[in-house]
């Protein structure tokens, strides 16, 4: 091992592995840490330029040393033997550069083991559709996705392709084939590899991430088509990223994209993370939107923020859809959040405070 990767099996070795954050290597500076949401120092040590550059030459391929010397961010995958897999981003900072390296667990955790609703469960009964995982930065998107495939992996004879750039999680052929594929590496683009998809005889197809939610329009082929897609969206709530997603196109072919989704969105949740009370870690609050007619009309329709949540509300015994603030309502009555904690992550103020007055009973 070299001097970083001696540091990071330290670092490893004095963290809890379920409480390990991102870890910030930064050139002439110290190592910092995110735990339970907050950025800390993890010792007076300061880490050699020398040595974070020798690091960043290993943990790159050829092309991508290339790229990042041209001064380009590079996001990579790096694993330190069988001690680890951490997803790597690369950039430059005045005077040097900057790794942020993410955990990556060796074993994928189950839904149940990420505290996530068994509901989720039913997805591995789904021959076709879109099913979406929005959420902001570090709200555990990736992992979730992961574990979702891989109940499907558990229990379906089929085929999954998943198209990632990096790859993350390393999965193992159970009852399903998988193909991993590696946008820029093992495909030239995201676009290609979709196209490819059908060919491949794909049942499955999880793009690791989408990015922004104009991106979705590109997936809604595949689902008519009759597999079954999943993919993580970078945004905050159900509302939001349906409406950026509709936003991003005009006229009929907005009409048409609205109406696409009504048919073949299965769900749609979102979440955020929680530090669970007392600390020591976090608490997954999610927001669901089963595919449902409400959800549909309200698509074609092109409604509120507010009327979605309304809707979810309401449709909880109908459909099993809830909104975040239902979520955490649920939470601060198990005792797994605080209340200051919950008021801090509301959507709606003001109901919510009412709401935690009714009573916690």
């Amino acid at each position: 091992m070299d001097e970083i990767e001696q540091l990071l099996a330290k670092t490893l070795d004095q963290q809890q592995s379920g409480a390990l954050g991102d870890i910030h290597l930064k050139a002439g500076g110290p190592i910092w840490i995110r735990r339970d949401g907050e950025l800390v120092r993890l010792s007076a040590e300061i880490v050699p330029g020398e040595a974070v550059s020798a690091f960043a030459r290993k943990v790159l391929r050829e092309d991508q040393w290339e790229r990042f010397e041209r001064g380009m961010a590079v996001d990579t995958s790096y694993g330190l033997g069988a001690v680890a897999r951490f997803r790597a981003h690369l950039f430059h900072t005045y005077g040097g550069m900057t790794i942020i390296l993410r955990a990556i667990p060796l074993e994928i955790p189950s839904l149940e083991t990420l505290n996530l609703p068994r509901e989720l469960l039913s997805l591995v009964k789904l021959d076709s559709g879109l099913v979406l995982i929005g959420g902001g930065a570090r709200a555990g998107k990736s992992t979730t996705l992961a574990a979702i495939v891989e109940a499907i992996n558990e229990r379906c004879a089929h085929h999954i392709v998943i198209l990632e750039d990096p790859i993350e999680f390393l999965y193992r052929d159970r009852r399903a084939s998988i193909s991993q594929v590696e946008v820029g590496t093992d495909v030239e683009s995201l676009s290609v590899g979709l196209d490819r998809a059908i060919r491949e005889d794909a049942n499955v197809v999880v793009v690791g991430a989408i990015g922004q939610p104009r991106g979705i329009e590109q997936l809604v082929p595949l689902a008519e088509g009759g597999c079954l897609v999943l993919a993580t969206v970078e945004a905050n709530d159900t509302a939001a990223l349906l409406t950026s997603c509709l936003e991003a196109v005009s006229g009929e072919r907005r009409a048409a994209l609205a109406a696409a989704l009504g048919r073949n969105l299965q769900l749609v949740m979102c979440q955020k993370m929680v530090v669970r009370a007392g600390g020591g870690g976090v608490v997954p609050i999610t927001e669901m939107a089963w595919g449902c007619r409400p959800l549909a009309e309200w698509l074609e329709l092109g409604g509120s923020s507010s009327r979605l949540r309304e809707l979810l509300e309401k449709g909880t015994a109908s459909y099993g859809t809830y909104s975040f603030d239902q979520s955490l309502m649920k939470r601060l009555r198990m005792r797994e959040i605080d209340t200051q904690a919950a008021m801090d992550a509301a959507t709606d103020t003001v109901p919510f405070e009412r709401m935690v007055a009714s009573g916690l009973d």
